[in-house]
C-alpha cells in the first residue's frame, strides 16, 4: 500500500516546539488536537485542524509542557508533565478554549486516556511522585490511584475501551508494564526481555485485540500482547534497515488493516505490519516534499481514514490518506467440500467489513456472517464441478 504524503508547517510563534502526542477528538468538536511544549513562556501550545492541513494555534491556561491528551466523546483531556504547575491538567468541550485543572499530585504527568464501558473514566500515568496514577470520571475531579512499584517511571497508557488498561515504564526493566481492569488496581506484568518504554508509545488495535508497545531501550523492539496485556511476544521481522533504538509510536488503522510505525531517524520512511510481527517499510515521497524528517509520533482520525505525522521537536507534520485495503484471505477451514455445495466453512483474513461477499469461483456463498476484521463465516454454493477453485471475498472495501 501506498500512502499519499503531504507535509504542512504549523507554527510560526517565537519559541522552538515539541510536539508530543497527536489525536482526533470526533463527535461535535470534529478536530485534530496536538499537544506541545515549546522554549519561552508562550501560552499557545496546542494545535488544531479539521483536516490535517491547515492548523490554528490555540492559548492554554498555563505554559506548561503539555505532553498528553484524550478524549471521551464530548471532553479533551490534557495533562503536563511540569512538576509543581498550578495546573497540571486542562480540559476542553470545543479543542480551541482550554481551562486548567488541578491534578491530583503534581506529579510529572506524561499520558492520559479514557476508559469507558462500567468505568467511565479518565486515567493518567506519571515518571515520577507517590501516587503515580490518578483517575477522573470528567477530568475536573482527580483521585490519585497507587502503583505496585513507585521507583516505575510511567509513561505510556492506552486501553482496549472498556475493560483494561496497559501502562508502560520507561525503567529498563522486565517488569515494565501494569496493567488494570478500572484504573485503580494494578498489576505488575513481565516481559520476555529487559525494555523501557517509549513515552506514549503504547497503543490498541480493536480489529486484533492486540496491545502494541515500543521500546526505547536495547536494540529496539515492539511487543505485542492479545491477553490484554499479561502476556508479551517479541516483535519477529523488525522494518528492515531501520535504527531501531529510535522507534516511537505505531498506531492501528481499522479501515486500512494495518499498523503504522514511525521512528526518528531522518530516512523518510514509516513501517507496516498487519499483524504486528511481521514489519516492512514505506518511502513518504510525493517527489515535492522533505521527508526526511525526526518524525516523533503519529495519530489517526478513522472518519478521514488519514494518518497525521509529526516532528518532536519543528514546526512540521505531514498527513498521508489511503484507500481502505481490500479483503485478503489467509486461511480456509474445512479446505474440501461437495461438490453439492452447504459445507460450512470458516474463512480467516484481513480487511473484512459489513457487506463482503464471499465468492467460490464465481459463486456467491450463503450464510455469511462478518464476525469480525478477520473472520468470515458462509455456507459453500453448488459446484459446476470437481477440482480445485479459489476462493475470494470482495465487498466495499476492494
Amino acid at each position: 500500500m501506498a500512502f499519499n504524503w503531504t507535509k504542512f508547517n504549523t507554527d510560526t510563534v517565537a519559541g522552538t516546539p515539541t510536539y508530543n502526542k497527536c489525536i482526533f477528538a470526533g463527535g461535535s468538536i470534529n478536530l485534530w488536537v496536538i499537544v506541545q511544549s515549546r522554549t519561552g513562556a508562550d501560552v499557545k501550545r496546542v494545535l488544531t485542524s479539521p483536516d490535517g492541513q491547515t492548523w490554528t494555534l490555540r492559548s492554554t491556561p498555563e505554559a506548561n509542557s503539555w505532553v498528553g491528551v484524550a478524549f471521551n466523546g464530548t471532553t479533551l483531556v490534557a495533562v503536563s508533565s511540569t512538576t509543581g504547575a498550578v495546573n497540571q491538567v486542562m480540559t476542553s468541550t470545543d479543542g480551541i478554549t482550554w481551562t486548567g485543572r488541578t491534578s491530583s499530585e503534581a506529579n510529572a504527568w506524561q499520558d492520559v486516556c479514557w476508559i469507558g464501558g462500567s468505568i467511565n473514566l479518565f486515567v493518567a500515568v506519571s515518571q515520577g511522585g507517590t501516587h503515580r496514577a490518578m483517575t477522573s470520571p470528567d477530568g475536573i475531579t482527580w483521585t490519585n490511584q497507587t502503583t505496585p512499584v513507585t521507583l516505575k517511571t510511567w509513561g505510556g497508557i492506552a486501553t482496549n475501551g472498556t475493560t483494561q488498561l496497559v501502562a508502560c515504564a520507561g525503567t529498563n526493566s522486565t517488569q515494565s508494564i501494569m496493567t488494570s481492569p478500572d484504573g485503580v488496581t494494578w498489576t505488575l506484568q513481565t516481559t520476555p526481555i529487559s525494555l523501557g518504554f517509549q513515552n506514549r508509545g503504547i497503543a490498541y488495535s480493536s480489529t486484533l485485540g492486540q496491545f502494541l508497545a515500543c521500546s526505547q531501550t536495547g536494540t529496539g523492539h515492539v511487543i505485542r500482547s492479545t491477553d490484554g496485556g499479561v502476556n508479551w511476544t517479541d516483535w519477529g521481522t523488525p522494518p528492515s534497515g531501520w535504527t531501531l533504538t529510535s522507534i516511537k509510536l505505531a498506531i492501528w488503522s481499522p479501515e486500512l488493516t494495518k499498523w503504522v510505525l514511525v521512528h526518528t531517524s531522518t530516512d523518510a520512511k514509516v513501517a507496516l505490519s498487519v499483524d504486528g510481527d511481521v514489519w516492512t517499510t514505506e518511502l513518504m515521497d510525493n517527489g515535492v516534499d522533505d521527508f526526511f524528517r525526526p518524525w516523533a509520533g503519529l495519530g489517526y482520525a478513522s472518519s478521514q481514514t488519514k494518518f497525521v505525522i509529526f516532528e518532536g521537536g519543528v514546526d512540521a507534520v505531514a498527513n498521508a490518506s489511503g484507500a481502505a485495503a481490500p479483503p485478503s484471505v489467509d486461511a480456509i477451514t474445512p479446505n474440501s467440500g461437495s461438490i453439492r455445495g452447504g459445507t460450512a466453512v470458516s474463512i480467516d483474513g484481513h480487511g473484512f467489513s459489513a457487506g463482503d461477499q464471499v465468492f467460490f469461483g464465481t459463486k456467491v456463498a450463503t450464510s455469511i456472517v462478518v464476525n469480525s476484521a478477520t473472520n468470515i463465516t458462509c455456507v459453500s454454493p453448488k459446484a459446476a464441478q470437481t477440482g480445485t477453485i479459489a476462493v475470494t471475498v470482495r465487498g466495499p472495501n476492494v
